[in-house]
């Protein structure tokens, strides 16, 4: 069975960029994209992934918005909200983010994070690995455009 997998981006300047897994786009410049049902980061360049990081999102009752939004602040040293902990949380991006749910803005980081599991376990932050927190934060720019989803679309062809 030959799996299809279409990840559609919509950019902060309305343009769609179809990453389709083996192939090329035609996509300028720098996005993140994460994809909540496989807790993975992607950092896409000229329309091709650059970095794919296994990532740790917002557990139930404080999910990750999805939506579209861009890199705000990077922040190399900081505190999580002192209602969160206050513990640290280095290689920050800012990407604040409108929840449909409450309809406000959230406070939203990817930031790194001591654990890192395989399911949603976070306050609603992106968490990655120390190391890969790191290499994003190195990579990223400041506005570049971030899109949250709950997963890819894939359709299934047999082969």
């Amino acid at each position: 069975m030959k799996r299809f997998v279409l990840l559609l981006l919509l950019l902060a300047t309305t343009t769609v960029v179809a990453i389709g897994l083996g192939q090329t786009t035609t996509s300028k410049g720098k996005q993140i994209l994460v994809i909540l049902n496989q807790q993975k980061l992607f950092a896409i360049e000229n329309g091709q992934p650059f970095y794919e990081f296994h990532c740790s999102t917002g557990r139930r009752g404080m999910t990750t918005p999805t939506g579209l939004t861009k890199v705000r602040a990077k922040l190399r040293y900081n505190r999580a909200l002192p209602e969160y902990g206050g513990g640290a949380i280095p290689y920050t991006l800012r990407i604040h983010s409108f929840d449909p749910k409450t309809k406000k803005i959230r406070r939203i980081n990817i930031h790194a994070y001591d654990s890192v599991p395989s399911y949603p376990a976070s306050h609603g932050c992106i968490r990655l690995s120390k190391k890969d927190a790191a290499k994003l934060f190195g990579w990223a720019e400041v506005g570049i455009p971030v899109a949250i989803i709950t997963g890819p679309l894939t359709s299934k062809k047999k082969s």
